[in-house]
């Protein structure tokens, strides 16, 4: 035995040998091949086992979660183990078990990329975003053939124990449209495998996948590399600067300071102490340069670090020179956009910064003048500068940045240290590795000075925003900088203080804040300013002052979807912290007050910090543009309960706009609260874990852990018992306790008395009712504080509270109850969604409120950036909804509420609050994805009731009323899905709405719908309802079956002749190159039509008409032709009938064409079709090539699109991919409507949307108002002439068209907008005839005129244009303005098709009425969300509305009527008639009137009224009205008895249909709406005849014999008889009587007037004979005076109609003005005789006066002044005097600018001789006699300064012409410089006298060019040097180094290898020669080799000379034996 192990020992141990020996030999020739990098085999390649447990090395990228997820090798296959686990829950296994699988369809799945590791591991820092940017890229996983990946192709499962389980499988799919990286954050640390997989579907996945190891530690060890780059003065020292790191402390205030420096921390590459092998030796602290960067090595704790950079000395040899550095958070964030750096690889740049500004002495700055300043936000920290350095004429100041390109941005400020100057900034900077230096040039600007006045008793601010929460005021302009900012405000005197502040110019970065003791403070953004400005701010006089205002309706238009007026506090998630000192915290408003979305320039309200318990010391803070918005809170002994709120703030108060408004203060439920620990009390451990839901097994981006700031927990207002519950986490035995903090309306908090305990339930919850909130504070919620005691101490955790009320809405059948299969919406009002906008830090773009009911999930929506009172949750009640024993209904509930959101924001945003410094935080442009649940949601609980159902049979008519019978019906559910009839025909129906498709030969196929609902019960008859459908027109002759085409005959010529529709689809289907004509017209009855495909012929419409096209399809082109190709022409078609277009890219659709080539045309068509596509529309063509053409064509239709995409409309054609061409339009009408979406991007056009006017030829009209702006981003873009209704039919009218008779009837009666006044009657009523009138007298009652009346003279049509009632107030309450308190009389005229849709209360045809309605009929159509909704009024305040009808069917919220919404109890309703549907969503709803709007059991006195329309509500619902006062009931008030379901409300009687014919007198054969319009029309009749019989009784009442006392009562009835029509006033039988009394008065009246004229005329004639009125005649104007006094009344109006009157009154006054003329000019006569002659100066004013005198004298008096001469004569010589003077002045300012000139020096001889030439008192009058002493002074200056001037110039001569031969000499050098110094010295004059300067500049350049050269040289020889120095030891492989070298320098021209030192060159001659020996050829056992490569890609080789593989082989053998020989005495010994 023994020895046969020996022997077989002895077998293997031969066999070992043999195999070395023979791998040994194969391995010596593999020496000789190059070996790739790929040939590298890891240690667990294919000889490693197939361990899937064993983790794989990680990538050598830092160990910091490099965003490249590659890195390690392994086994393809070693996952497979993981994938299959049968352990994994989110794993499938089949459903058969253990048996072979079913047979299924072969389903591709994605695969891992050949190559890619199958395993990776990293390590990263808590709360650090590990980035799956190879995932996201494409680069792990290979699509299927034909398939694409992206982000929401991966799946992953998550293992928090090694691999062992495995969560559910999630996905990426709510990442952000994948704009941003897709990311892992862990919170916690720990290790963390995840698994990913890929899947096109959902269903299938990957087989492969990826597994990544994730370890998360709190403050990991990592490996940083530092990538330096070069520093400024590489160029000349060819250095690299060291750096050195350093410990990051603070200082006793909290402030960042540089600490000790990390001795010894910097490794080798391999982060040890220990050199690399293979590696030079090198000094770690002196780095290793690589690739360009000098390297440094460190292992640091992931923590914050400072770092600062020294460049050599180059005179010292020390590295001395600061370059300065700053402060980093280690590890770096990575770059989501791919770039280089982050995490363990920090780059640092050299930076330099400097200014390029100039002085205003035009010097630059140097480096006392000013600073640089260098803010990183992102880091929170300044850079620390460099040593400035001078270079050229800039002053640099360099320092040494961390380039992080968009993961770390920098805001630099250049900073002026002299006055006048102000800096400017430079924000959001970047910088990208980069070895290169770089420079920034920064700006200095003057700065500018801002003027602000203010009121005396307010305070102001100006502030400065650096970055995102990092404000700072600015100080006003004071000499005392000590002097406290409000002392430096100068008081005006006039209530108001001014102070100046130096500002930076054009910077939109400023804010300013205004408030005092009274109004709510205002803020807002100052605009930025280019000059010196003056700025007042004060307070309006309706300014707020309510501070604690929650009124959210002031605010701009974006904030007002926004604002939640909610606060958060960055204390702690808990909302509690123990510490000692004192801690900054801060509070902050949401939503935030920023000027717009992307500008985040903020201000913040004022905030309140109340001390509730406890006695911590709290100091406020204004951080920024904010009153008190922080806090420095120092500890007490005892933990105090401390409350922050903000007051309502007005932004922005001149312009709310957009992002400004008055905003609220803090809803009461949102006041913050806190914990602060007192330094005499123990603290411990427990907490409180309160549960947010979410969904489960999922992952969040944030804490699992309760925040107090962004979760609530939520609980419904219904809830009889509200709970909040929570588990608990504590140290031996704990005592649990709560409280509530509440605050009510006027901002009061309080906190519960004391605190409550509480003990766990069974199942170890702690349950805390919640129901007092109801009832304390404003009742709408607060915050919860648990407090727990145990083993370690005293603990907190507060949590938010809030009531929601949960709507349910019924989305299927709104109104309606809920029932199995109808889709409900669930909206919240008090909902909060806490995470809003912050800038830098949030950007919230998804918020879904979500819920379960079972295992179903339910997702809503919230709009980014809205109120969660927005949202919405959108679900459908399950069919299979489960009723208990028949119960009526049910409960369906949802639950496990809460919100699920997704942003772009940093990975771990949730800590910036509790992070937060004075610093601030920056622009993240480093965003990546992440997603977060928050908050605890009420449950919703839905009452369901059992479904309802109808028998319906279908009522189905042709247009002229007849039954149509044998029709096929084809009816669809709400579903989609076909209901198939009862074997009767009817069908069983429940509430929704159905549609259906109606065909019968003959007829047109028609579509339509209906709705079934509670409402329609009423109208069952013997248990079926009957629902009419739409008419079914016949078809005209030929009509198409939509199959049939038959091939039409051809003309002579070839071109078919068209006859019939299935002529005409054979030819779409068949015809494209041909021609056709249509012979008839043509029907194509509704049918589905295909277009023809292309049409390259003409299609002559011969003046035919298609009708009835219908197409609804997704393909494109669409219209009766698809494309028109190029020549291709369509002419004198007509269509009518609908296109709609699906495809939502490329849509194109027109009534007649859906694309024109260019070439096309269509001349003489029109279209009556409405066109709705997602793309391009027109009435004519869809989309529109250039160089198509469309002429004399009209179009009418609705041109429509429901893309939210960008689209092309226009009422005759669309247009190419641009609005600036397409067709060319020559005499287009179209009164088409276009329409966009609103929001989208349309371009739409009342013609076309082109706005190149050379599309436009001739006469291109379209109606106004018929496009939407509205709905058109862009607005109107096309052009054309718009014209009125009125001016669109002349046009029409005028121009001949084969059809214009089709345009014109398709024209409406009136277009909602024309207004024309109408004429009045002989009373002044408005008589209106026309919808146009009518609108006219609503706008002008509108606009004030309350108390106009009207007469209706015929039926008028509204068209259903949107209506604005008369009198239209629609505020919620009774009083307003605007009520109309006129007579308006319809005499028995209806006002057709009445529509109005909108949101308003009080609506109808009359809004508010004061006034009578009488005789007036009204159809249509009111759908409104407010109340007091009527068909005639909608409320009457006073008045009465009498012998009215309506049949309009109203929808309101709540208080609606038939005639009358609502009225007060003083009015009256009698005589109405109401045929029109009232349905309210609310309460108080009648056939009539509902009720009066205060004390709603009251209302109008009602009597002779009948209603027939349904009436629904919700409560209070009256047949007649919703009034319970019987004084309102009047006699014969009756409703049909089916209109109501419910139990009437109020009085009134029910009737049958038949008792209603009876009563109402309908003849037979009528309807009842038939019989209740004919009551009416009788009614209005009825009157008409009582108001005849008025007239004849007020005729008869007359007086007889008449005499002038007669006058009243003939007046009376003349007025009644002019107030009837023409047919009533032939019913007078009197009216002679009237007649003969009016011209017996007339008789009686004329013989009065004439004994009155003839009195008048005695006195007319004594007037008369006054004649001219001199002073004379004042005898004869007295007695005429008394003569008229003594006159009756009656006569004196005829003496003042004479006019004899005024001539009296005139007389009287010229007599007096005669009297006063006189003692005027006798005055003036006086003064002149008093002037001296000849006159002096001094003399002047005196004449002027009596000039000014003589001149306000009127010309009468002016004739009476007789010494006039003498004035004028003392005037001319005082002009001569003061001429002298002007000439002398002059002659002095013609001097002008001072110029050392013989014209200037001309100027000033001759000022002064004319000067010299006056008298001493003109002398004494020259004003500017003191510049021509100055002009002369400075002749001489300027005299003596040219001297000098030549003479430093010409010294400069002499230094250039001194410079002589450039040559490359430093004498030479010394003599340029000379020269150009001397020459910069100059001044600007005397530079201009050296005449040689270019002497200087060409010696200069020449200079520059022999020095550019020798430095050329110097760096060709330097590179050659560089070659030739690499070659090193020479090897086989140096050949091509050698070769290099050598071919460099023998490229070198002479002078360049002169510079090449000898002993250089030595060296490459011989290293020619060492490797010329070297590749010497030598022997080789043979020149034929065999090259093979084995399964890992290693090449070896077999030579020629197999002896050595012979051997290798043998080895092998005996291998092989030895091992069977050792089997086979295995077995033996078994």
């Amino acid at each position: 035995m023994k020895k046969s192990k020996r022997l077989l020992s002895l077998l293997l141990a031969l066999t070992m040998a043999f195999s070395l020996v023979g791998n040994a030999a194969v391995a010596a020739w593999a020496d000789d091949v190059p070996q790739s990098p790929e040939t590298v085999v890891s240690d667990n390649g294919e000889n490693a086992p197939s361990d899937p447990d064993k983790n794989t090395d990680p990538p050598d990228n830092g160990g910091t979660g490099d965003a490249n997820e590659g890195g390690s090798t392994g086994d393809a296959d070693a996952d497979k183990a993981t994938t299959d686990d049968a352990s994994t829950s989110g794993d499938e296994t089949p459903a058969n078990g253990d048996e072979t699988p079913a047979e299924t369809e072969t389903v591709t799945v994605p695969t891992r990329k050949a190559g890619y590791p199958a395993e990776t591991s990293a390590t990263v820092q808590t709360g650090t975003a590990y980035l799956l940017s190879d995932l996201q890229s494409g680069k792990i996983f290979e699509p299927a053939e034909g398939q694409k990946l992206n982000y929401k192709n991966y799946y992953y499962q998550r293992s928090t124990d090694g691999g062992e389980t495995w969560g559910p499988r999630a996905d990426f799919s709510e990442a952000i449209f994948g704009m941003t990286t897709i990311q892992i954050t862990e919170l916690t640390a720990g290790t963390y495998v995840y698994r990913f997989y890929a899947s096109h579907d959902g269903v299938n996945f990957s087989e492969d996948t990826w597994t990544l190891t994730l370890t998360v530690e709190d403050t990991p060890t990592l490996e940083f590399s530092f990538y330096v780059g070069r520093d400024y003065n590489y160029s000349t020292t060819n250095l690299y600067p060291i750096i050195k790191l350093y410990n990051v402390e603070k200082d006793a205030d909290g402030n960042e300071v540089l600490g000790d420096e990390i001795e010894n921390v910097f490794l080798y590459s391999n982060f040890t102490s220990t050199l690399p092998e293979g590696e030079d030796e090198y000094d770690p602290a002196m780095g290793k340069l690589v690739s360009n960067y000098q390297m440094f090595y460190a292992k640091l704790e992931a923590g914050r670090y400072a770092y600062r950079a020294f460049a050599k000395n180059t005179d010292t040899g020390d590295y001395d020179v600061a370059l300065g550095g700053m402060t980093l958070n280690l590890p770096t964030d990575k770059n989501v956009d791919g770039g280089a750096g982050g995490g363990g690889s920090v780059y640092l740049q050299c930076v330099s910064f400097y200014t390029t500004s100039r002085k205003t002495d035009n010097t630059y700055f140097a480096a006392d003048e000013y600073h640089v300043r260098v803010d990183c936000p992102i880091m929170g920290c300044s850079t620390t500068m460099g040593d400035a350095y001078v270079k050229g004429n800039y002053t640099y100041y360099p320092t040494m940045l961390y380039a992080g390109g968009n993961a770390c941005l920098y805001n630099s400020y250049a900073y002026p240290d002299i006055g006048g100057y102000i800096f400017t900034q430079n924000i959001n900077q970047t910088f990208q590795p980069s070895y290169g230096a770089a420079t920034k040039s920064l700006t200095i600007n003057t700065g500018i000075t801002l003027d602000v006045t203010v009121p005396s008793d307010a305070t102001f601010g100006l502030y400065f925003q650096w970055n995102n929460f990092n404000t700072t005021e600015v100080a006003p302009v004071c000499a005392d900088e000590d002097l406290p900012y409000a002392d430096r405000w100068s008081d005006n005197g006039d209530g108001t203080k001014t102070a100046q502040y130096f500002i930076s110019k054009g910077n939109g970065n400023y804010t300013w804040r205004l408030s005092d003791d009274t109004h709510v403070t205002q803020a807002g953004w100052l605009a930025s300013q280019s000059k010196d400005s003056e700025l007042t701010f004060s307070f309006a006089k309706d300014a707020a002052t309510n501070r604690i205002s929650h009124d959210f309706s002031k605010l701009g238009t974006q904030t007002s979807k926004r604002d939640e007026a909610d606060l958060q506090v960055n204390l702690d998630p808990s909302g509690y912290k123990s510490f000692t000192g004192t801690t900054r915290v801060r509070a902050y408003r949401h939503w935030q007050l920023i000027n717009s979305d992307a500008g985040n320039i903020m201000v913040e309200p004022d905030f309140h910090w109340n001390k509730l318990t406890g006695d911590a010391t709290i100091s406020p803070v204004n951080g920024g543009n904010a009153g008190a918005n922080w806090a420095d809170i120092t500890a007490g002994t005892q933990d105090s309960i401390i409350t922050v709120h903000y007051d309502s703030v007005d932004v922005d108060p001149s312009n709310h706009g957009t992002h400004g408004g008055l905003f609220p203060a803090t809803n009461p439920e949102r006041v913050g609260v806190i914990v602060v620990g007192g330094t005499g009390v123990q603290h411990g451990t427990a907490d409180a874990k309160v549960k947010f839901n979410m969904a489960s097994g999922a992952t969040t981006t944030r804490s699992m852990d309760w925040d107090y700031n962004y979760d609530t927990w939520f609980y419904e207002a219904s809830e009889t018992n509200p709970a909040l519950d929570f588990t608990v986490t504590a140290t031996g035995r704990v005592d649990v306790e709560y409280a509530f903090v509440t605050t009510d309306n006027s901002m009061t908090t309080n906190i519960s008395t004391d605190f409550t305990s509480v003990s766990p339930d069974g199942s170890g919850k702690y349950v805390v009712p919640l129901a007092a909130f109801n009832k304390s504070g404003n009742g709408m919620g607060g915050t919860v504080i648990i407090r727990m005691t145990d083993e370690t101490g005293v603990s907190y955790r507060l949590v938010r509270v809030a009531k929601v009320t949960i709507h349910t809405e019924n989305v299927s059948n709104p109104g309606e109850p809920i029932m199995p299969g109808d889709q409900v919406k669930l909206t919240f009002d008090g909902m909060y969604r806490s995470v809003n906008k912050i800038s830098g830090v949030f950007n919230p773009t998804t918020f879904k409120p979500t819920y379960y009911a079972g295992d179903d999930k339910f997702e809503g929506t919230t709009g980014q950036y809205q109120q969660m009172d927005s949202s919405a949750v959108t679900v459908t009640i399950p069919e299979d909804v489960t009723f208990t024993d028949g119960a009526a209904t049910t409960e369906y509930t949802f639950t496990n509420g809460y919100t699920f959101g997704s942003m772009y924001s940093a990975a771990n945003p949730f800590a910036f609050l509790y992070n937060m410094t004075d610093a601030g935080v920056g622009t993240n442009f480093n965003a990546v994805t992440v997603t977060y649940y928050l908050s605890h949601y009420a449950d919703a609980v839905v009452t369901v009731y059992q479904k309802a159902t109808y028998t319906v049979k279908l009522n189905i008519t042709d247009d002229s009323g007849n039954a149509v019978d044998g029709v096929t019906v084809t009816l669809l559910g709400r579903d989609g899905k076909t209901v198939t009839p009862n074997e009767d025909g009817t069908y069983t129906l429940g509430y929704g709405t159905y549609t259906y498709t109606l065909s019968k030969n003959g007829y047109v196929l028609t579509r339509g719908s209906f709705s079934l609902g509670s409402a329609d019960a009423g109208k069952v008859q013997d248990d079926v309802l009957t629902v009419k459908t739409a008419v079914m027109p016949v078809a005209g002759a030929k009509a198409w079956d939509g199959t049939a085409k038959a091939e039409p005959a051809k003309d002579e010529s070839g071109v078919y002749q068209i006859s019939t529709a299935a002529e005409l689809a054979w030819f779409a289907a068949n015809g494209g190159s041909a021609s056709a004509k249509l012979t008839a017209d043509i029907d194509l009855a509704g049918y589905d039509w295909t277009p023809m495909n292309k049409l390259y012929g003409t299609f002559d419409g011969d003046g035919h008409m298609v009708k009835n096209l219908y197409i609804n399809s997704a393909s494109y082109p669409l219209g009766i032709f698809g494309y028109l190709q190029s020549g291709a022409k369509v002419l004198d078609l007509g269509v009518t009938g609908n296109v709609t277009g699906t495809n939502k890219s490329y849509a194109k659709a027109g009534g007649i064409v859906g694309y024109m080539e260019s070439g096309s045309s269509i001349e003489n068509c029109y279209s009556s079709v409405n066109v709705n596509s997602k793309k391009h529309a027109g009435g004519i063509a869809g989309y529109t090539a250039s160089g198509s053409t469309l002429t004399n064509c009209y179009a009418s239709g609705d041109i429509t699109t429901t893309s939210a995409n960008e689209c092309y409309l226009g009422g005759i054609c669309g247009s190419f991919y641009s609005n600036t061409n397409g067709a060319t339009l020559t005499n287009c009408y179209s009164i088409a409507t276009v329409t966009g979406t609103s929001g989208n991007a349309s371009y739409l056009g009342g013609l076309t949307p082109s706005t190149n006017t050379a599309n436009y030829v001739g006469s291109c009209f379209y109606l106004e108002n018929t496009v939407t702006k509205e709905s058109s981003k862009y607005g109107v873009t096309g052009l054309g002439t718009a014209k009125t209704a009125a001016e669109m039919k002349a046009a029409v009218e005028a121009n001949e068209h084969p059809f214009k008779a089709q345009m014109l009837a398709d024209m409406k009666s009136w277009d909602g907008v024309t207004t024309t006044e109408p004429a009045k009657d002989a009373d002044g009523a408005y008589m209106i005839g026309t919808a146009a009138e009518l609108a006219w007298f609503a706008q002008a009652v509108n606009e004030g005129q309350y108390a106009l009346n009207a007469v209706l003279t015929a039926d008028i049509d509204l068209e259903n244009e949107p209506w604005t009632p008369i009198g239209n107030n629609t505020a919620a309450t009774t009083t307003g303005e605007v009520m109309y308190k006129g007579v308006f009389n319809g005499q028995g005229h209806v006002v057709k098709n009445l529509y109005i849709n909108n949101t308003d209360n009080k609506q109808g045809l009359f809004s508010y009425v004061g006034g009578t309605i009488r005789n007036l009929g009204v159809t249509g159509s009111i759908t409104t969300t407010g109340k007091f909704v009527g068909g005639i009024v909608g409320y009457l305040s006073s008045g009465k509305v009498e012998n009215c009808y309506s049949a309009v069917t109203i929808s309101a919220a709540q208080n609606a009527g038939g005639i009358v919404g609502g009225g007060h109890a003083n009015t009256t309703i009698s005589y109405c008639y109401n045929a029109g549907d009232v349905t309210t969503s609310g309460a108080r709803v009648g056939g009539i009137v509902s009720c009066a709007a205060v004390g709603f059991t009251n209302g109008p006195k009602l009597d002779n009224c009948c209603n027939i329309g349904s009436v629904r509500g919700t409560s209070f619902v009256g047949g007649i009205a919703s009034i319970n006062k019987a004084s309102c009931f009047g006699a014969n008030l009756c409703y049909l008895n089916t209109c109501i379901t419910a139990t009437n409300y109020g009085k009134g009687t029910a009737k049958t249909e038949t008792e209603l014919l009876t009563l109402l007198g309908a003849a037979e054969g009528d309807t009842l709406q038939t019989a209740l319009f004919n009551k009416w029309a009788g009614q209005v009749t009825a009157a008409a005849d009582a108001e005849v019989k008025a007239v004849i009784d007020a005729i008869e009442a007359i007086p007889q014999p008449v005499a002038l006392s007669s006058k009243a009562k003939i007046i009376t009835a003349e007025k009644l008889y002019n107030a009837l029509t023409a047919t009533q006033k032939e019913k007078v039988t009197n009216a002679d009587i009237l007649r003969a009394a009016r011209a017996e008065l007339d008789r009686l009246e004329a013989e009065q007037a004439a004994a009155d004229k003839a009195a008048a005329d005695a006195v007319i004639a004594k007037i008369n004979a006054i004649g001219e009125v001199t002073l004379e005649k004042e005898t004869a104007i007295k007695e005429a005076r008394a003569a008229y006094d003594a006159l009756t009344t009656v006569q004196k109006n005829l003496v003042k109609n004479d006019g004899a009157l005024t001539t009296l009154e005139a007389a009287e006054a010229t007599l007096k003005q005669l009297k006063a003329d006189k003692e005027q000019a006798d005055a003036v006569i006086g003064w002149i005789n008093g002037l001296n002659d000849p006159i002096t100066l001094a003399e002047e004013q005196g004449v002027q006066n009596i000039r000014k005198r003589y001149d306000s004298l009127t010309d009468a008096q002016k004739a009476l002044v007789t010494n006039l001469n003498k004035l004028e004569k003392a005037e001319k010589q005082l002009t001569e005097l003061k001429a002298a003077i002007a000439d002398t002045e002059s002659k002095i300012d013609a001097i002008g600018t001072v110029e050392l000139t013989d014209a200037c020096k001309a100027k000033i001889d001759a000022a002064r001789k004319a000067y010299d030439a006056l008298n001493k008192e003109q002398q004494a009058k020259v004003s500017n006699y003191e510049t021509l002493t100055d002009a002369e002074a400075e002749y001489q200056k300027l005299a003596d300064k040219a001297a000098a001037d030549k003479a430093a110039a010409d010294a400069v001569i002499a230094k250039i012409s001194a410079i002589g031969k450039v040559e490359l000499t430093a004498d030479c050098k010394a003599k340029i410089d000379a020269a150009r110094e001397a020459y910069t010295a100059l001044s600007d004059e005397q530079k201009a006298l050296v005449s040689n300067l270019k002497t200087l500049t060409d010696a200069e350049n020449e200079y520059k060019s022999l020095a550019d050269k020798a430095a050329a040289d110097k760096v060709a020889a330097n590179a050659v040097i560089d070659k030739i120095n690499a070659i090193g030891n020479v090897t086989k492989d140096s050949g091509d180094a050698i070769k290099d070298a050598r071919d460099a320098y023998d490229k070198l021209t002479d002078d360049q290898k002169k510079l090449v030192p000898d002993e250089i060159l030595k060296k490459l001659t011989d290293a020619e020669s060492t490797y010329k020996d070297l590749t010497a050829p030598r022997p080789r056992p043979s020149d034929k080799t065999n090259t093979k490569t084995d399964g890992k890609g290693v090449k070896s080789q077999n030579t020629g000379d197999n002896s050595q593989m012979t051997l290798w082989l043998s080895g092998v053998l005996l291998s092989a034996a030895a091992l069977l020989l050792l089997a086979k005495k295995r077995r033996q010994d078994a």
